[in-house]
């Protein structure tokens, strides 16, 4: 007789399909209020692991020796920002990382918003700080 058909009934109580995932690894329960609740382990696919790049302790971001160090931890911050919006960080690279209306740099810090525009019937996107975006609309708004 084979090990594993011994602890198969055991192994039942444990192994359940949640949320759409099968042989989760779960335990069920109710509350005091008489709701069915589950807890599930974590599986190793479901963590997100990302690389930092290594700080520079003696970096100025004033001193221009150091602007391409910066600009590639800035590029790497937004990408977790805009984690899986590959078309956003298209149009932030696009207009060099600065809001058209201003001038001034998009980053994390500042909110921000995409206006879109249609000319020649072609629509054009733009990553602006929320301000501008508001004061932009109220312009607009205004003219009407």
């Amino acid at each position: 007789m084979r090990m594993t058909s011994l602890l198969r009934p055991k192994a039942e109580k444990y192994w359940h399909d949640v949320r759409g995932k099968s042989r989760q690894f779960a335990v069920f329960f109710k509350k005091a209020d008489g709701e069915r609740h589950n807890l599930t382990l974590k599986r190793l696919s479901d963590i997100h692991f990302t690389e930092y790049c290594q700080i520079k302790g003696d970096a100025n971001p004033f001193d221009t020796e150091y602007k391409q160090y910066f600009d590639k931890r800035e590029t790497q911050r937004m990408l977790e920002t805009l984690k899986g919006r590959k078309s956003l960080l298209y149009v932030w690279n696009k207009q060099n990382r600065e809001c058209p209306i201003c001038g001034k740099p998009i980053d994390r810090t500042l909110s921000w918003n995409v206006t879109e525009k249609v000319t020649d019937g072609k629509i054009q996107r733009h990553l602006v700080h929320n301000s501008c975006y508001k004061r932009n609309k109220r312009q607009e708004n205004q003219k009407l």
